[in-house]
């Protein structure tokens, strides 16, 4: 599989990422007392997903009350949201169930979700109309599963979208931490859930080895990107072909031991009728490793590259490396 879309909600960048929903609200409610998460009551909210037969999502979750209340914690939909295929759902008395639009396919035993805890949550599905597969974790360990019809009508076989609910019953909040979502491409070990994992943001904090950009706001480029989250009464520009900046970062936590990816997000926008194009930078020792092209809109919006393993050496991530890494902008 292959790393998609990672967000620890610390940045509170929701809307520039494209994720929607009402009643969403940044919280320093967290697993780890560190950074933030997101809440909503009563509603879902939705995370687009790049169109994939098979699809992986990690995400923990709490009700905001001891008790617990019917809801899917993760649901797949396709056709721009038109049609819900499948759905992984918390319940009153503690299971875990996956259903198919409004019928249940699995149910776990009662009692495994404890309410008013943190839980990670981890939900494969495989869309097919007889092969499909699809698989509930809780806290690393699977606990209900799916074969066989995992289709519930719809032109695309693919899934485009995954939306999360609350859980914690009617006007009462349910927090969400620490998201990833895989598709169906890729080696281990990304063709598996990951597991319970905890997503850091490292926040740009000092000058790195390139400062092309022209400045508004501050004099120093990396104090107009080093705010969270991010705004543009502050930024740089350039409409130099070439340009780049790059910027020192946070370190990540004491501890940090395994590190599946890393993403780098430019906070972007055009001011100007025209094409535009943006590709995020790494830059590990001497060299600069450049992401996708994106072009730019009027909007401002925030653009991802997400590095599975280092491009320096092809392997995992280490912490130090990760430290020593400079991240940045190039105008194209």
């Amino acid at each position: 599989m292959t790393l998609l879309y990672i967000n620890g909600f610390d940045a509170g960048d929701l809307v520039p990422r494209g994720v929607y929903g009402t009643n969403l609200v940044l919280e320093t409610v967290t697993r780890h007392d560190y950074g933030k998460s997101i809440s909503n009551m009563n509603s879902g909210w939705i995370v687009p997903v790049t169109a994939s037969s098979k699809v992986t999502t990690g995400i923990a979750c709490k009700s905001g009350v001891p008790s617990l209340a019917d809801g899917s914690v993760i649901s797949y939909q396709t056709d721009s949201g038109a049609v819900n295929h499948v759905s992984l759902n918390v319940h009153s008395n503690g299971a875990m169930t996956i259903s198919r639009n409004s019928g249940v396919l699995a149910t776990s035993a009662a009692g495994i979700v404890t309410g008013g805890t943190w839980n990670y949550y981890e939900f494969t599905v495989l869309i097919h109309d007889t092969t499909g597969y699809a698989s509930g974790r809780l806290n690393g360990v699977e606990v209900v599963s799916y074969t066989g019809d995992t289709r519930d009508g719809g032109a695309s076989v693919s899934i485009d979208r995954a939306t999360f609910n609350s859980i914690s019953g009617i006007n009462n909040k349910t927090y969400f931490d620490d998201m990833y979502i895989l598709n169906d491409l890729g080696a281990a070990p990304y063709n598996a859930p990951l597991g319970d994992v905890r997503v850091q943001t490292l926040a740009v904090n000092g000058a790195g080895s390139s400062a092309q950009l022209t400045p508004v706001g501050s004099v120093n480029n990396w104090e107009n990107v080093e705010e969270l989250p991010s705004s543009m009464t502050d930024y740089n520009w350039s409409a130099t072909a070439g340009h780049r900046d790059l910027y020192s970062i946070t370190d990540p936590i004491v501890g940090t031991n395994v590190v599946y990816g890393v993403g780098v997000n430019t906070f972007v926008q055009k001011s100007d009728a025209g094409a535009r194009s943006v590709k995020p930078l790494a830059k590990i020792g001497s060299t600069v490793y450049a992401g996708a092209t994106s072009a730019l809109s009027t909007s401002a919006l925030i653009q991802t590259a997400v590095w599975q393993v280092s491009p320096a050496t092809s392997t995992a991530w280490t912490a130090a490396e990760v430290a020593g890494t400079e991240i940045g902008v190039e105008v194209v």
